[in-house]
């Protein structure tokens, strides 16, 4: 039987909860102001997703534009490569000044030699992404060369979807499986973040949350409203 909530919780009460805004999903001709208000308000990181139009469907940013981000924020950045060759992203992205470069776990890869490829260059942050359908324990034997795992809410490419599942119930396993192996290591939440949900995320054993146009980008809203409104939430964390 796994942990109930509560107990997970205090387990992993001491974890700094981290924000992460969602480039993509922002207003790609108002990023400079944007970066402004996310730097003053304190976010971890920006998130910028890499799609090849293959491994999705969609074509996500490049790496031009990542390279010109860099030159306007001191926002660390997490890549999500969402690529079928991640090998071929991973040099040219260390060599910009990345901090997180985060993979999608496939079973047809050798994940072993890509997460050591990313070490390999520098102490890169390494993370593996996990699709709703993906199981759990498919990646604890990563647990001890990966610093964070992201649980997508609804499939990778896609946008606007509702959560599939019990993502709490599925934090919360999750949770238990890095406990029970004592490995060190951060979950995020990526898709659909809300307000109105995040806050059971945490409580179920996240720390790290990717927003976009639910939570923070909303047309109409504006973004430090959110902000503040995302913190208020979360109790001021």
């Amino acid at each position: 039987m796994f942990e109930n909530n509560k107990k997970i919780e205090d387990k992993v009460k001491m974890k700094k909860i981290k924000l992460c805004a969602s480039v993509i999903s922002s207003n790609l001709l108002n990023l400079e102001k944007d970066f402004k208000i996310l730097e003053e308000e304190g976010f971890d990181y920006l998130h910028f997703d890499i799609m090849d139009g293959h491994f999705v469907p969609r074509i996500g940013l490049s790496l031009t534009l990542l390279k010109q981000i860099l030159e306007k924020t001191s926002i660390p950045i997490e890549v999500h490569l969402m690529v079928d060759n991640p090998d071929s992203y991973i040099q040219k992205i260390i060599d910009l000044g990345i901090f997180t470069i985060t993979i999608h776990y496939d079973p047809k890869k050798n994940m072993h030699e890509i997460i050591r490829n990313i070490k390999e260059y520098r102490n890169i942050e390494t993370a593996i992404v996990l699709s709703p359908d993906t199981p759990l324990n498919s990646i604890t034997p990563f647990f001890k060369d990966i610093d964070l795992v992201t649980l997508m809410t609804y499939p990778p490419g896609t946008i606007g979807q509702e959560p599939w599942g019990n993502i709490n119930s599925r934090i919360s396993e999750l949770r238990e499986l890095i406990i029970k192996n004592e490995a060190k290591i951060d979950i995020g939440i990526d898709g659909g973040i809300t307000p109105e949900n995040i806050n059971s995320y945490k409580k179920s054993g996240a720390n790290r949350f990717i927003l976009g146009n639910a939570g923070l980008f909303i047309k109409g809203k504006k973004l430090r409203d959110q902000i503040n409104l995302i913190k208020r939430v979360l109790g001021g964390d």
